[in-house]
């Protein structure tokens, strides 16, 4: 059985009202103006809801290669030291990183986290490989940077190591 912690990885650092007729929101919007809806995917496990998820581009198709924005709107509660811990975790599983470049993230992504509740939005901007943007709520709360980070930190829910693969490709545009 997953633990909370796990649950929490799944729903790390990003959040919103999944928007299928009123468009992006205000972070996606302000990041890309001609920003169009991918996919969508409501995530739960057991009996918990966790959170509903949209994927962006500025053509509405997914490309590793091009811009996109990640958002999560939360069901449920999570601390910030669950969200931080559980990315750190999921990280771990879907990349070849070392400890040490492990713990180093961790130090880096704690800083950006923060207590959801429901209703909460976390979205996660990818404007170039090496770039990652979060945002709580439409505030900007930090900016990542690192070597391909945004294919390995995006990989946590759109790869097809990620824990739900059938979500992540229902995200993505890959249905089947």
């Amino acid at each position: 059985m997953l633990r909370r912690e796990t649950i929490a990885a799944i729903a790390v650092g990003m959040a919103m009202t999944v928007a299928h007729a009123s468009g992006p929101s205000r972070d996606v919007s302000y990041a890309m103006p001609e920003a169009r809806l991918i996919g969508t995917a409501d995530f739960n496990w057991l009996f918990w809801d966790l959170f509903d998820a949209s994927l962006w581009s500025a053509d509405g198709l997914f490309s590793w290669d091009r811009p996109f924005a990640l958002s999560l709107t939360y069901r449920t509660d999570f601390s910030g030291g669950e969200l931080t811990q559980s990315t750190v975790e999921e990280l771990e599983r879907v990349t070849d990183w070392s400890d040490s470049d492990l713990a180093a993230f961790r130090n880096r992504i704690a800083s950006c986290m923060a207590d959801v509740q429901a209703g909460d939005r976390f979205t996660a901007m990818g404007p170039d490989p090496d770039t990652v943007v979060l945002y709580l709520n439409s505030e900007e709360r930090c900016q990542l940077s690192g070597t391909g980070l945004r294919r390995d930190y995006f990989g946590i829910w759109l790869s097809e190591k990620s824990r739900f693969p059938m979500k992540s490709r229902e995200l993505t545009g890959r249905s089947s």
